[in-house]
Order: structure tokens, then C-alpha cells, then sequence
């Protein structure tokens, strides 16, 4: 990835729900990411070269995770996670926090390409 994309968040005025913009810094392609219950207060970039993802966390607590990928089309994002959270009392602050460490792999076994392991 290294840099090549940048990813904010928006919130829409009068609703309150959050959106996430991603670009790409050299095509200056753009998508933009819909779905989120709640503003967006934490957004970030999964620690992988294979493929761009990227997880968000809404006001409620909900998780949000996208594989971004750049076709002949312009870019396209896929949603591979989504939690949803009951609705709790009480205010409470939400992070989202990839796994920065990957053990490397043992050359006898196939490579895992899979992003499963890389959120905490």
C-alpha cells in the first residue's frame, strides 16, 4: 500500500450516519464507503501489502470492515465484516485496532493470504 491510499470520514449533515471516502493518491480514484449506523470515530488501514482494507467503527460501537480493489472501472469496495452492536446505555468510547505483528510463515505450509488474523 505505502501511502498510495488515503481514507477519511464524513458525516452527513442532518442524519448523523457516517461515511468513509478512500482515494487513490495516483489514479485519483475515489469511492465512497455507505452503511454506517453512526458517525464514524475511528477509521484505519489493516497492516497488509496483498490488498487494501479498511475498518471502521461507528458511534454505536459498530464494526465495519472493507476490501477496497482497483479495477478497469475505478475502484470497488466489498464489505467482509460487519458487527453490529445492541443498543447499550451510557456513552462509551469505540476504537478500532489492527494487529501490527504478523509471525511469518513456515515455507513447508501453503501461505495464508486471508486478512482473518489481522484484526484485534
Amino acid at each position: 500500500m505505502s501511502g498510495t491510499y488515503i481514507a477519511y470520514a464524513i458525516t452527513t449533515p442532518g442524519k448523523g450516519c457516517g461515511v468513509v471516502r478512500v482515494v487513490n493518491r495516483d489514479t485519483d480514484d475515489r469511492i465512497l464507503i455507505k452503511g454506517m449506523r453512526g458517525a464514524v470515530v475511528d477509521l484505519s488501514f489493516a497492516h497488509t501489502k496483498e490488498e487494501v482494507v479498511v475498518g471502521a467503527v461507528d458511534s454505536l460501537g459498530n464494526l465495519f470492515v472493507h476490501k477496497v480493489t482497483e479495477g478497469s472501472s475505478g475502484l470497488t469496495s466489498e464489505r467482509v465484516v460487519e458487527v453490529l452492536r445492541e443498543v447499550v446505555e451510557g456513552e462509551m468510547m469505540h476504537r478500532l485496532i489492527w494487529c501490527p505483528y504478523l509471525p511469518e510463515l513456515v515455507m513447508e505450509e501453503e501461505p495464508d493470504t486471508s486478512s482473518a488474523k489481522l484484526l484485534v
